[in-house]
């Protein structure tokens, strides 16, 4: 940073001594790491640049309610070292000029450069944001607002004991009434912080390891809702598909083309997630499938969004994505959508988009519109994913289609279609009922056993 960027403001100054503070502790190896010649040279450089902007800005705060600058005394004869007087007449003293401004600026910086777990938790941040997505980034700092009080984040984080951290945990959960999920989102950010600290030598154990999660589930929120809870109905999705139906009769108030009545269908048709949905254009369609390789994703904690040619499920990493088949609903659908378009005069790349042809949002519009028509119907489940769930466990897993073939449709893991997705419904008795009254063939029946290799079955054969 050369003079003519330098902030003219003490706030300016000190955010600016706080970035420069934060990348110089990224930089500085762990204890005991070794760090080559360049990077000492620019660690001097940033230290160098961090004492004249600490100088400056102390400048600027050692002044007198009338403005005037406070007298900094040089030694003397009588007086021993660098000295001055802060307001209220109390006396700083040091011995040298450097170290002065040192505890000058701890003053009027309130330490913000101290080893506070906020400031830890902010440096730790800023290492791992050149790792992770924006989102996850503007997740930790939410987390953070959310779990951490002004006290805690103020504790000297090599001061902070595991007993101080679990009783802060324990009645943060009683307090707050937390589900485990969200502990386990406030511990993420104690571990952030502390691995941070602990690697570059602030701690010399981390007192998180001492936090068991069986100790807190046992006192966070019990509400537990069955995967048949967070799915929509058969039933749910008749009755939406009814009224989307009855609003796209209705053009005069709703428009030639409902889109987002469409994006609820086809969700029903392909169970895609709705970033999934608004990102698709029609080129990811021919005749035999639909491709799926891209998604729409909220850039951080704005309201932009972005085209991302992968799906959730890819992490970042773009692998094809997947492809679902053209059924002849599917067809039907989209040739009707087609028609209403022409008729409201949309001409567009997206297959689902608004009036001027840009893309429409998942997260403003159809999320929105799935939420109201929702709750006009008085349904308390109201989102895309409630519809995938329905999709796999009332759609696929009756028409027999297997586990892994679900999992390639919907775009996740064979676990997590299993663990998430998957229920049997509530005729699963009848079901189990027949196959056991099923008479052909018995238990223990030669054909019904699987033989599998071993030594003393080679030797008798």
């Amino acid at each position: 940073m050369d003079g003519s960027e330098k902030p003219n403001n003490a706030e300016g100054l000190l955010a600016e001594i706080k970035k420069l503070h934060i990348a110089k502790s990224i930089l500085t190896p762990p204890r005991g790491g070794i760090i080559d010649a360049s990077g000492v040279a620019l660690i001097n450089d940033m230290t160098r640049q961090e004492r004249s902007l600490k100088k400056e800005y102390v400048l600027q705060r050692h002044v007198t309610p009338e403005g005037t600058p406070r007298q900094i005394k040089p030694p003397t004869g009588t007086i021993n070292g660098w000295s001055t007087r802060v307001e209220g007449k109390k006396r700083i003293k040091a011995k040298t000029y450097d170290l002065l401004i040192d505890k000058l600026f701890e003053i009027y910086s309130d330490g913000c450069l101290n080893m506070s777990f906020q400031n830890v938790f902010e440096m730790a941040l800023q290492q791992k944001a050149e790792l992770c997505s924006e989102n996850t980034e503007t997740k930790y700092k939410a987390d953070y607002k959310r779990f951490i009080t002004e006290d805690f984040g103020k504790m000297i984080i090599c001061d902070m004991t595991a007993d101080e951290i679990k009783k802060y945990a324990t009645n943060l959960v009683k307090s707050m009434d937390l589900k485990k999920e969200a502990f386990r989102a406030f511990k993420s950010v104690l571990n952030l912080a502390f691995e941070f600290a602990l690697s570059k030598g602030y701690v010399n154990i981390s007192p998180v390891t001492r936090m068991r999660n069986q100790d807190y589930y046992r006192i966070c929120q019990k509400e537990y809702k069955s995967a048949e809870q967070k799915a929509m109905s058969p039933q749910q999705i008749e009755a939406i598909t009814k009224e989307v139906r009855r609003r796209m009769d209705n053009p005069v108030k709703y428009g030639e083309c409902y889109t987002c009545g469409y994006m609820f269908l086809l969700a029903t048709y392909t169970g895609m997630r709705a970033g999934e949905i608004s990102a698709l254009r029609w080129t990811d369609i021919t005749d035999e499938r639909i491709h799926i390789h891209a998604q729409q994703l909220k850039k951080g904690n704005t309201m932009e969004f972005e085209y991302v040619p992968w799906t959730k499920n890819e992490r970042r990493i773009p692998k094809g994505g997947r492809y679902f088949p053209m059924t002849e609903k599917i067809r039907a659908l989209l040739k009707e959508l087609r028609d209403a378009q022409e008729r409201a005069c949309i001409n567009s790349e997206w297959v689902f988009a608004n009036p001027d042809g840009s893309w429409i949002l998942a997260d403003t519009c159809y999320e929105k519109f799935l939420y109201r028509i929702c709750k006009s119907l008085g349904y308390s489940i109201t989102n895309n994913h409630a519809i995938r769930m329905y999709f796999n466990s009332y759609v696929l897993i009756p028409k027999g289609i297997d586990v892994t073939n679900r999992a390639k449709l919907l775009g996740h893991s064979v676990e997590v279609n299993l663990k998430n997705y998957s229920f049997a419904d509530y005729d699963y008795c009848e079901i189990a009922q027949r196959a056991l009254d099923y008479e052909e063939g018995t238990p223990g029946d030669p054909h019904n056993i699987i033989f599998f290799e071993t030594k003393n079955l080679r030797q008798t054969q």
